[in-house]
């Protein structure tokens, strides 16, 4: 940048409406390299109607619509994660999204509506009555005064667009078409890009790069294991089943247990469900010293996951974070894909879709990797890949940004009929 010129305006969106370690994360990362710029944090709901994030970004996040509305910005630039994954249902992902950033008034009343005009105004309202491809990703072109803005969509997974109807689908496509700079985590979803002739780079998560911007040295002295398990993990086991799991294992024996809740998004009864878990093990083993994590605030989060000899979940942000800071992990066997799709990509030495029936085996085979120098080097790889695509993203935004084409032109008009189309 120019000595005396204005800060490059970037307006980042992604989920993090909502307490969710992994956006969250992404977000904070993101942030790190765009530190030059004036970064504006939103989400596709006002603040009145959502989840409060100041006790854990120190900051109000409101609705982007409004924003592009109103104001210019230089970039557009989406944090990451699943994208499309509930599009298939009535609503879609804005109504998923709404079920869990919502503030507990705004979303009872949307409950009380008694019927889908009445649900579609509530969302209206709570959005600003702005128009919405994606709750996470905004279009450019519907937003005159951004109608030219560089977008960027970056540490994504979009294979579920698939899986949604066609006229949603269109519109989608046609806004990833749309989009300056795309980077893609995993297989997939670059295979998808590639048939529909998308552009795009196949990099690791950008959460990789946290060891690169939060430099940590490895405690030798850790003595503590982090269990973190999802909610569909623990409804379909009973956490008495996982609690008894935990007890049996060999190699968890003696060691301090300390339970990570990932996310608390929406209605969810993950402390509620991770407090059974710790109740029973007490209960049972009064001398067993487990406890849960009560911090919520995603650094304090990365400390304790860094700080340990050893991480079992479920969530793909505590596998990404443990192998940012090389600590042996163990992926469980879940019913979302998500990790073990990206572990069997970029981080297939360590163990993913374990059972938590028998865990005494992957955990001795994560502790004998612990300090294996080809491990080491390729989780310091993985960082650098994901440093190395945030440093050259942020440079294409950070710069003059040139008058768009008219082929990109063209791609403007075509998200907008496609999302019109897709409204009507």
């Amino acid at each position: 940048m120019h000595l005396n010129a204005p800060a490059p305006r970037i307006l980042a969106t992604g989920g993090y409406q909502m307490d969710n370690f992994g956006d969250l994360l992404l977000l904070l990362v993101t942030e790190h390299y765009l530190r030059e710029a004036k970064v504006v944090a939103a989400g596709a709901f006002l603040a009145s109607a959502s989840t409060d994030m100041k006790p854990l970004l120190d900051r109000e996040t409101d609705g982007y619509g409004p924003l592009l509305e109103k104001e210019r910005f230089d970039a557009i630039w989406t944090v990451g994660g699943e994208l499309c994954a509930d599009l298939g249902q009535r609503g879609g992902d804005l109504q998923h999204a709404f079920w869990i950033a919502a503030t507990e008034d705004a979303y009872r009343e949307f409950e009380k509506a008694t019927n889908d005009a009445e649900r579609d105004a509530v969302l209206y309202r709570a959005t600003g009555g702005s128009p919405i491809i994606h709750p996470d990703m905004p279009s450019p072109a519907e937003y005159p005064p951004n109608a030219g803005s560089v977008s960027v969509l970056n540490s994504a997974g979009i294979a579920h667009i698939l899986d949604v109807p066609s006229a949603q689908r269109a519109a989608v496509i046609s806004l990833l078409r749309g989009t300056t700079y795309i980077s893609i985590r995993d297989r997939r979803s670059s295979e998808l890009l590639d048939m529909l002739e998308i552009e795009h780079s196949l990099v690791p998560d950008a959460v990789h790069a946290i060891s690169v911007t939060h430099p940590r040295e490895r405690s030798s002295g850790s003595d503590y294991a982090i269990v973190q398990m999802s909610d569909t993990l623990l409804s379909r086991l009973g956490t008495m089943n996982v609690a008894q799991s935990l007890m049996r294992s060999r190699t968890l024996r003696g060691l301090p247990i300390r339970i990570l809740v990932a996310g608390t998004i929406g209605r969810s009864p993950a402390f509620q469900s991770n407090a059974e878990v710790r109740k029973f093990v007490k209960d049972t083993s009064p001398n067993t010293d487990i406890e849960v994590i009560e911090e919520r605030r995603p650094f304090d989060l990365v400390e304790q996951i860094a700080g340990a000899r050893l991480t079992i979940g479920t969530s793909l942000h505590l596998r990404i974070v443990s192998a940012a800071y090389n600590v042996p992990r163990v992926s469980l066997a879940d019913l979302n894909p998500k990790v073990n799709r990206y572990a069997g990509l970029w981080d297939h030495d360590m163990p993913y879709d374990a059972s938590i029936g028998a865990l005494d085996h992957a955990i001795d085979h994560a502790l004998a990797l612990a300090d294996d120098p080809e491990t080491v080097r390729h989780s310091t790889k993985l960082s650098t890949l994901a440093h190395e695509n945030l440093e050259a993203l942020a440079e294409k935004v950070l710069a003059p940004s040139p008058e768009p084409t008219e082929a990109e032109w063209k791609n403007r008009s075509a998200q907008r009929q496609a999302y019109r189309m897709q409204s009507s």
